[in-house]
């Protein structure tokens, strides 16, 4: 029943185990290692190696659109749609890989769907890699995709008018969702290296977000804003802010109910990931 999701930066390789169902992520068993300690690396990529992976794309590398598809709308034709809207977003000089996925809630018009393509080059590199760490892989997946399913399985029905806020490697990601719609994402580079400086920008950036909102979407009224990555200690400095600022709360996702985990040893910083598992029924 279970799915196995690998995922790396430039420090670290992490797998994690688990699936979704009923409304609950289960994680259960999750493993991580530097790239520079090849012993522990050797004996992790031993212990899953009769495994097949789906491999999630950090969100640096992704480019994306929001676009409606016809209602009527066969495979191929889908496919060309979507190679025409993200010519918009894309360098033009390069091959990218494409894909797309409906969205949930849709409009009446069309299937609101989320567009995304990704540097052939990009893709490569990771079947490569894996091929190198004798690593068989069966799908490649994004993390923005990870997080607008995490919010459209567990999080939609408690707040229609949220934020959610990344901190992926050195890169804050942020993505709005208003009226239950995935509307907006913002990213910012963190500049600091020290924790006051951290939480500062991370507050800073947060509050743009909202200020955003405000100006673009003046009927919703924020709710919430969900962290990912980010220590327990940051989020009450944060929330403490940003509740003094625009009395809106900020909280973390791994105290959420829909998730179940229990090695904790690491997982916290991986979570924005689980939107990846598989679903079972």
């Amino acid at each position: 029943l279970m799915g196995m999701l690998l995922y790396w930066n430039e420090e670290t390789i992490c797998i994690m185990n688990g699936f979704y169902k009923n409304g609950t992520y289960h994680i259960k068993s999750f493993d991580q290692a530097s790239l520079y300690d090849d012993k522990k690396l050797i004996h992790m990529m031993e212990k899953y190696k009769r495994y097949s992976f789906c491999v999630a794309v950090g969100q640096s590398y992704v480019y994306w659109k929001i676009a409606n598809l016809p209602v009527r709308c066969h495979k191929q034709q889908a496919n060309e749609i979507v190679v025409q809207e993200m010519q918009e977003v894309i360098d033009k000089n390069k091959e990218y890989v494409m894909d797309y996925r409906l969205l949930k809630h849709q409009e009446q018009e069309g299937k609101r769907t989320l567009m995304f393509a990704v540097q052939r080059s990009v893709i490569e590199e990771v079947i490569r890699t894996c091929k190198d760490k004798k690593i068989k892989i069966h799908k490649i997946d994004v993390t923005m995709n990870s997080i607008i399913k995490i919010y459209e399985n567990v999080l939609s029905n408690s707040f229609k008018n949220m934020g959610i806020t990344v901190l992926e490697g050195k890169e804050l990601n942020t993505y709005l969702f208003i009226d239950g719609k995935f509307c907006y994402y913002g990213k910012q580079a963190l500049q600091q290296i020290n924790e006051d400086g951290i939480v500062n920008e991370i507050i800073a950036h947060i509050s743009q977000m909202i200020q955003f909102k405000r100006a673009n979407y003046r009927d919703s009224q924020l709710e919430t804003f969900m962290l990912f990555g980010i220590d327990e200690k940051k989020i009450q400095d944060i929330h403490q802010s940003i509740y003094t600022l625009f009395h809106i709360s900020v909280q973390a996702f791994y105290t959420q109910k829909a998730l179940v985990f229990s090695n904790e040893n690491g997982i916290k910083e991986w979570l924005h990931l689980v939107g990846c598992l598989e679903v079972v029924s």
